[in-house]
């Protein structure tokens, strides 16, 4: 056995599955030379001592610990960095001002809408990317052919020394396992990070003008968000109702009923209470733009809730509507549906299929448009309108309409629109005597 040399300690412990660990501890306490440290064997105790008392052996270690402690402190830098000042870090501080909801009376959309936003940031982290500092200085042909053996998270990247190539590098890997429009609205959201974080933070001022998503080359997102024009035919419609209808919980096919009769978002119509309900509309105070609006309803729409309001007469325990979580609603409602056989059908489809029924029962556009609440009309024109207004040219004497009059004479603005639709709407929505 090894002789053991003044300053060397055997140090023997044993582990969670019982072996028995042996280490030898090093103790060096000279005025040129201090050291504490753990070996794995009694030769390098003996070569650190013997090291230690000759002039070359001391520069020697002292050079070592030197380097030791660098790297050391390297890596508690790297691991600070991580924690505080990585753009995971930062999105994540972001998140947690500009975009998650913390009032008091959350509601259950507004836990939703926390969860997707916290989802997003790690997404976004996570996605491995070309790490282009590596290729800084190196050819084209060197960073095209290593790319892939080079790569970094993006949500390990420096957010003040990204580059539009970081954002080239996001775009193209993230296509290759999601659609182009969730990239788009991903690439939206670190914009917006790089936009506004200073607004928190004033020491980020900088991110303000480095954005690079405003510089990326958006190329490969052209055309990502294309409007579904998925139709609801009479027989899916009937074959969707009748199995909602045959559910114990009747809360199913009428919130179903309802979308499809008023064009209401499901969040809506969730979080709808009893005093929400009236004769001939429904009173909203949050929806998706965060403004209170008023629901303007139909005939059919206004019998259903009719009867609503009847039936909550009697619940004294809650004021909500329906007892349903949209989580609970989700659930049920994909799985009837899929019992059909109706495919490619999303709840949001029936919005959609209020609108193009409408426009079928040639209510004025502008109407249909306010009926919906959307204000943007020339989204409504893009999504909507575009498709039903073709099928009509096709069919057409090629006379102007009274669309194309109004948009020569500019009459398709919210604020030149709401004057002469308001008197129609209030007299396809008033109330059922």
């Amino acid at each position: 056995m090894a002789h053991i040399q003044k300053g060397i300690q055997e140090v023997s412990y044993k582990q969670k599955d019982g072996t028995v660990i042996t280490k030898y501890r090093v103790r060096i306490n000279k005025k040129e030379l201090k050291l504490n440290k753990l070996v794995d064997s009694l030769d390098i105790a003996n070569e650190i001592i013997n090291n230690s008392k000759t002039i070359i052996g001391k520069n020697a270690l002292n050079n070592f610990l030197t380097q030791e402690e660098q790297q050391a402190f390297d890596e508690y830098e790297r691991s600070q960095y991580q924690l505080n000042d990585s753009l995971e870090a930062l999105l994540e501080a972001f998140n947690e001002k500009h975009f998650i909801r913390k009032h008091n009376d959350l509601n259950e959309l507004d836990k939703m809408s926390n969860r997707k936003y916290r989802k997003l940031i790690k997404n976004i982290s996570a996605l491995e990317i070309t790490d282009n500092s590596m290729f800084l200085t190196s050819p084209v042909a060197v960073a095209n052919a290593f790319a892939d053996e080079y790569t970094i998270k993006f949500g390990e990247l420096n957010p003040l020394k990204m580059t539009s190539a970081d954002i080239a590098s996001y775009i193209d890997k993230r296509l290759e396992t999601v659609a182009k429009a969730t990239v788009k609205r991903e690439l939206n959201y670190i914009s917006s990070f790089f936009n506004n974080f200073s607004n928190y933070y004033s020491k980020y001022e900088v991110l303000k003008d480095i954005n690079p998503v405003r510089k990326v080359n958006k190329k490969a997102l052209k055309n990502a968000f294309i409007k579904r024009d998925r139709r609801l035919s009479e027989e899916e419609e009937t074959k969707l109702l009748t199995a909602l209808q045959s559910n114990d919980n009747k809360s199913l096919v009428i919130i179903t009923v309802l979308a499809l009769l008023t064009g209401m978002r499901k969040s809506e119509i969730m979080l709808l209470k009893k005093g929400d309900l009236k004769d001939n509309y429904i009173q909203l105070y949050k929806t998706k733009n965060g403004l209170p609006r008023k629901v303007k309803l139909l005939p059919e729409a206004q019998i259903i809730v009719s009867k609503l309001i009847k039936d909550n007469e009697h619940k004294k325990l809650t004021d909500k509507v329906f007892k349903l979580t949209i989580e609970g609603f989700n659930s049920q409602w994909q799985r009837i549906k899929k019992s059909t056989g109706i495919e490619d059908f999303k709840f949001q489809d029936l919005r959609s299929e209020f609108i193009s029924r409408a426009l079928e029962e040639h209510l004025n556009p502008m109407s249909v448009s306010e009926l919906a609440n959307i204000n943007d009309i020339a989204y409504f024109e893009k999504t909507h309108l575009f498709n039903h207004e073709e099928n009509l040219r096709v069919n057409s004497d090629n006379k102007l309409n009274e669309r194309d009059t109004q948009r020569q004479v500019g009459h398709l603005t919210k604020g030149m629109t709401k004057h002469y639709t308001r008197n129609l709407i209030d007299n396809i929505t008033k109330k059922i005597e």
